[in-house]
Order: structure tokens, then C-alpha cells, then sequence
């Protein structure tokens, strides 16, 4: 299984970028994604506040909002935050992020990408916001033996 597997949003490439794009890159994929959007009823834009990329898509009363930061070594993603209105894409979004990529479980909330990707998922059901979910990816700075412990103190802890 790959986490190269990419997040769509009404056709719009999302995701994730942590670790694998710099700020220059991202900026160019959703600026010719707000291209390509020819819809009447889907509202995309783009804000940038110093190191931050505030990616908002609208539809109707549906809302995704995607915050990225990029201070990792040549301006690469080290954060990216990925926040919803919609109960059911959300749902779609996160089972297709667990279905088809290979997380290993480190906590109730958090996963971890193989060790090489260095990417930790932080996946938080029904926030205590308006949004009915959150994605995060960062960058995941453990050590490898810190990330084999993670793994293994997670498995012992479910197998009690």
C-alpha cells in the first residue's frame, strides 16, 4: 500500500503534502485546480499569511478548509490540517485514508506513516467546533527507535 494515494475534494487535489511538497509546489497545484473549476456552486480560494496556505472549498453550506505550514528544510509541508461541515465526506474521506494506505496505530487518534514517509495522521471524530471532523498530517520527527516503541507499546496496550 502507498501514501502516495492523493485526497480529492470536488475534483481538487488535497493531500497530502506533508513532507513531499514545498510551498511553491501546493501553491501551484490548487492554483490550477481554482483553474479548472468551472462550477457555479463550488467557491474555492486561496489565502497566504506568512509561512501558512489557508485552502478553502465551498459548496452550498458545505465547507472544507485545509491549513498547511511549510517550515521543514527547502520550504516543505510540515503540517497540514484538514477540516469539514460534512458529516458523510468526512466519513468517505476518512475511510479511504485508512482503507488504502498502511497507518500503524500508536494511539487512540494518532497513526504513523512507515517509518521512511516520517508523516503522523491525527484523526479527531466530532471536535468540539462546527466542523464534524479533523484530519491532521505532520511531520513525524521520532527517532526510529522511538517510532518501533510507539508501535509496539500500542499493540501491547490492545492486546491486554
Amino acid at each position: 500500500m502507498s501514501l502516495l494515494f492523493p485526497l480529492f475534494l470536488h475534483g481538487q487535489h488535497i493531500g497530502p503534502y506533508v513532507n513531499r511538497y514545498n510551498k511553491n509546489q501546493v501553491v501551484k497545484k490548487i492554483e490550477k485546480g481554482i483553474q479548472r473549476n468551472t462550477s457555479q456552486t463550488i467557491k474555492i480560494s486561496l489565502e497566504e499569511v506568512g509561512d501558512t496556505l489557508y485552502y478553502r472549498v465551498s459548496e452550498n453550506e458545505l465547507t472544507t478548509i485545509i491549513k498547511m505550514t511549510f517550515n521543514l528544510k527547502n520550504n516543505y509541508c510540515d503540517y497540514q490540517e484538514i477540516v469539514t461541515t460534512c458529516g458523510e465526506c468526512a466519513e468517505k474521506r476518512g475511510k479511504s485514508l485508512f482503507s488504502r494506505y498502511k497507518w500503524y496505530r500508536i494511539s487512540d487518534t494518532k497513526y504513523v506513516s512507515r517509518y521512511n514517509r516520517k508523516m503522523m495522521l491525527v484523526f479527531i471524530d466530532n471536535p468540539s467546533s462546527d466542523f464534524c471532523n479533523i484530519i491532521k498530517f505532520q511531520y513525524n520527527s521520532m527517532t526510529e527507535m522511538e517510532y518501533k516503541e510507539a508501535i509496539q507499546n500500542f499493540q501491547l496496550l490492545q492486546s491486554n
